[in-house]
């Protein structure tokens, strides 16, 4: 079986690299100049010299920060390439257990050469999962120049640039014609049905744990929505105006500029996939309070349908994108449900946001 690798900022046909043992899984090792050589596509020897300077854990993934030294033949390839570099994978799985797949390195083998970059962080390599290992991506390390923010430092301008960021990225691929092969890209009204309704089997133990923190008028909201017909679910299955969302676009997923007038990017792609762009400017309010929601909610909003009309999306009016927003509203009434492993206070922050928004936004009138 061989590997899929994406050479540095083109969408070439892919080559294939040879997968070599390092700790317990098939990967490349890319903290020696060969294998990183091999990696880039790049002759043996143009890379001098790979130092590890750190290493990090997100809980789901292992990251390796790596300063590259190129070799002066190669001189011109390296001013294209950066010096320095982040490797991201998943940890070697316990013995004798399937590695888990990232759907991050799928984004990056498969579709991330296609996308603008900034806001996509730039793609180096990628080599998709397969029975022995989970795979791995390496892309450039922003952080001498960029950094997250947290949800207590932000304020409006960032919102601003992140949805600048997002409206990029969706238009470059509105209703693409390769989108059925992205994650979610068959959906149809049964199985969006089946999966809104696995998650509803979960109510008797949400409203349990819930307790008092969900009072009577919540439980029944709740009940009104997963025994409705779910249309704000099933607007999926329509495929009109759908492109390649992020996901998980909440601010902390954002890389902002150190110095003034430098371009964001949107970082950590696990979750990406088909769905209506307003999907992801409904997460990106899902942690805000409702006072400051309704006070940004729809410039925000506005300022996204007229950068999407600016890059040339057409037949997608207001309406449709304020409807659709009001939708994606409804459906994150399953995100404290997902969510209730966390600590309790941002469990319940969440629990209260999204029932704040579905009666600002009337989610009964969708459903």
């Amino acid at each position: 079986m061989t590997n899929q690798v994406v050479r540095p900022g083109v969408a070439d046909p892919p080559r294939t690299i040879t997968p070599v043992a390092i700790a317990s899984e098939r990967v490349p090792d890319l903290t020696s100049a060969e294998g990183l050589a091999n990696a880039l596509g790049l002759d043996r020897g143009a890379v001098a010299a790979v130092q590890v300077t750190s290493t990090a854990s997100t809980g789901h993934s292992s990251l390796t920060f790596l300063d590259v030294a190129y070799a002066d033949a190669v001189a011109a390839v390296a001013a294209s390439l950066p010096t320095r570099l982040m490797l991201k994978h998943k940890p070697p799985a316990p013995s004798g257990a399937k590695p888990q797949p990232m759907q991050e390195v799928a984004f990056y083998a498969r579709v991330a050469a296609t996308l603008p970059s900034p806001p996509v962080v730039r793609g180096l390599a990628a080599q998709a999962s397969s029975a022995a290992s989970a795979g791995y991506f390496l892309i450039e390390d922003l952080r001498a120049t960029h950094a997250a923010r947290s949800s207590d430092d932000d304020v409006e301008a960032d919102f601003e640039l992140a949805v600048d960021a997002l409206a990029r990225i969706h238009a470059s691929r509105w209703e693409a014609d390769d989108r059925v092969t992205w994650p979610g890209g068959n959906a149809t009204e049964s199985s969006l049905r089946a999966a809104v309704q696995r998650i509803g089997t979960r109510l008797p133990a949400f409203f349990d744990a819930a307790g008092d923190a969900l009072p009577a008028d919540g439980r029944r909201l709740y009940e009104r929505v997963f025994a409705s017909t779910l249309r704000p679910w099933l607007r999926l299955a329509d495929g009109r105006a759908l492109t390649l969302v992020h996901g998980s676009a909440h601010i902390g997923n954002v890389l902002f500029p150190r110095e003034p007038g430098g371009d964001v990017y949107l970082v950590d792609w696990e979750g990406w996939g088909v769905d209506v762009g307003a999907r992801d400017l409904a997460y990106m309010m899902l942690r805000r309070s409702p006072d400051r929601r309704r006070r940004i909610e729809e410039p925000l909003l506005r300022r996204y349908h007229a950068q999407l009309q600016a890059q040339g999306v057409r037949g997608y009016g207001w309406d449709d994108l304020w409807t659709d927003y009001r939708r994606c509203w409804v459906r994150n009434l399953t995100v404290p449900i997902r969510k209730q492993h966390k600590s309790a206070e941002r469990w319940q922050e969440l629990l209260d946001h999204v029932t704040a928004a579905y009666v600002d936004l009337d989610g009964d009138e969708l459903l």
